[in-house]
């Protein structure tokens, strides 16, 4: 089964704690389902599933903190199949005293601008105040997040939650009131194993395709070539 939410806040507030963040105040509402899930399931608010940062910049003249060895992520690194981690970096007293750390296995969203563009983070690394971060407790997998931070509801969430000036802003405490739909840890592996399984298929059949229509185009060259020579 799933462990209670104050089990799960507990967990929060510990890793919080690790990062040396604070704790939120106050626990959100009881979020309100967007659609059906199976009973054993439990939906909740991303703030419950982990500890939540936004990213800082360090001053632009603080030179000891610019070209260490610690990854610095910004917007346009967040890439639909993985991170950048060689644009820009850090040192480790610029990453603690100007920006935020979030350690491996963390979400990042961006939740200003390009608002929802999303993935994992394989290595520590520091980030911009575009960003947020979650690093998610024991009974969530990582991946599972990304799927359900990706899920077509959560996006739709996101940019209704935000404030549209010149620039789109999702504001932190509003991104952390979305609700996930959470399974028991061994089942999100296993739609996790399965969601990987049925991408593999489609690049494969994606593959076929484009060999198929390299060797319909070759065939039909051959077919010109061949009609050209018998006219001549």
């Amino acid at each position: 089964g799933i462990p209670s939410i104050a089990e799960f806040r507990e967990a929060s507030a510990s890793i919080a704690d690790s990062l040396g963040l604070r704790s939120p105040k106050e626990p959100l509402n009881e979020v309100d389902p967007p659609f059906d899930v199976p009973a054993h399931w439990r939906w909740m608010a991303l703030a419950d599933l982990g500890a939540a940062q936004t990213g800082t910049t360090p001053r632009k003249n603080d030179h000891e903190a610019f070209n260490g060895d610690i990854p610095f992520i910004k917007p346009a690194d967040i890439l639909p199949d993985g991170i950048n981690y060689s644009n820009e970096s850090l040192t480790r007293y610029g990453a603690e005293s100007g920006s935020r750390l979030a350690p491996a296995g963390s979400l990042l969203m961006v939740c200003i601008g390009t608002i929802g563009k999303c993935n994992l983070l394989d290595r520590e690394c520091a980030f911009n105040q575009q960003i947020n971060s979650l690093s998610p407790v024991q009974w969530v997998d990582s991946q599972y997040l990304l799927l359900a931070a990706r899920a077509p509801y959560f996006q739709e969430a996101a940019w209704k939650k935000s404030s549209r000036t010149t620039l789109a802003i999702l504001n932190k405490g509003k991104w952390l009131s979305i609700p996930v739909p959470l399974p028991p840890l061994a089942e999100q592996r296993r739609i996790v194993a399965k969601v990987n399984q049925l991408m593999a298929l489609v690049d494969e059949l994606e593959a076929q395709l484009v060999a198929s229509r390299a060797a319909g185009e070759k065939l039909l060259a051959a077919l010109v070539a061949e009609l050209t020579a018998s006219t001549q």
